[in-house]
């Protein structure tokens, strides 16, 4: 149940309370217990079609379209835009995957501002005790499937390779799309509900056969 209104939560508590099952309703807002990485849920769920970097990626990329009320008929350098921003999400993406480390939006924002902007980088010491580095070698020691592998080398060109080679200014109009999408969710409530810790998921729900009720009208919480 999506909310439109103020108090309009406690019409569908009457209603759980009147079949007798109060016990089922999850009542989701910001001062209830109920968390759900979203981003990580994706990266981590079990099954058929889990585990995929591009879903994940996918999932990024529909949040942006959200964010920026974006539609896929827009085209000329805002689609070329949009395509750099999601190559370079979708790389950070596998990169955490095959480290085996949580996909956060605060994990791929790390990795992306400590990626190396210049090739000299990648012989400084400075520079290989940042996260994107670390990371990278955490995904090289992991046994890999030969599918695993092809893209983690595809990763390491991107990142190694094809990123410090970038004109500054290419380099900085993918970085301030692909910022913009993730600090949306990176911060404030947004964070706080759908992007760290997770003690509820969609699969539980419909296998507990749960009333979930969500409590943030529109008018009250906007975009969030």
């Amino acid at each position: 149940m999506l909310c439109a209104k103020r108090g309009e939560y406690q019409d569908w508590l009457s209603f759980a309370a009147e079949a007798e099952r109060s016990d089922d309703v999850l009542l989701i807002d910001p001062q209830q217990p109920w968390r759900f990485n979203m981003i990580g849920y994706e990266a981590s769920r079990q099954g058929d079609g889990a585990g995929q970097a591009a879903n994940v990626t996918r999932f990024i990329m529909e949040l942006r379209s959200v964010i920026f009320r974006e539609n896929e008929q827009s085209g000329g350098n805002h689609l070329q835009w949009r395509k750099q921003d999601e190559r370079l999400i979708n790389q950070a993406v596998t990169v955490l995957m095959l480290a085996g480390e949580p996909v956060t939006p605060a994990n791929i924002h790390s990795l992306i501002l400590s990626a190396p902007d210049a090739a000299a980088q990648l012989l400084d010491a400075a520079w290989r005790a940042k996260d994107c580095n670390h990371w990278i070698a955490k995904a090289y020691e992991r046994t890999k499937t030969p599918v695993e592998e092809h893209d983690f080398k595809l990763a390491c060109d991107y990142f190694l390779r094809e990123w410090p080679a970038m004109a500054d200014r290419t380099r900085s109009s993918i970085l301030v799309g692909t910022m913009a999408t993730l600090t949306v969710i990176n911060s404030g409530l947004c964070r706080e509900l759908f992007a760290c810790q997770t003690n509820t998921t969609p699969r539980q729900q419909i296998d507990g056969r749960k009333i979930v009720i969500v409590n943030m009208p529109p008018d009250e919480w906007g975009d969030l």
